[in-house]
Formats: C-alpha cells, sequence, structure tokens
C-alpha cells in the first residue's frame, strides 16, 4: 500500500510541475495545456523529475 502512495505523490509533483507557468505575461494556450494534460495522462513524462521535465515540455513547443 505505501508504495502506490508514494507513486501517487510523485504523479501529483509531475502534474504540478506540467502546469507550471514559466512566464507569467506569457500564458501558454489552453491546446498546449491540453496536449500536456494528455501526455501525462499516456505516462510520457513519468520517468523524467524536475529540470528534464521542463526541458522536454519547452521542445514540445518548438
Amino acid at each position: 500500500m505505501e508504495a502506490g502512495v508514494d507513486a501517487k505523490i510523485r504523479r501529483g509533483r509531475l502534474l504540478r510541475e506540467i502546469l507550471k507557468q514559466g512566464e507569467r505575461l506569457a500564458p501558454l494556450s489552453p491546446e498546449q495545456q491540453l496536449a500536456w494534460l494528455v501526455a501525462y495522462h499516456e505516462r510520457v513524462f513519468d520517468a523524467l523529475a524536475g529540470a528534464a521535465v521542463q526541458e522536454r515540455l519547452a521542445r514540445l513547443l518548438h
């Protein structure tokens, strides 16, 4: 049971990292946010953490 809780906490942290808005005056479009949430749901980012998540997200935008 404990491992399941840890996994849920890691996924929650990952979701928070994905939804961070780097620049306040240049928010992401709803389409970009939705694409990231779909990728999150499909577990595309599960092997990443911290800065690696932001790097992957930045590459997806370009």
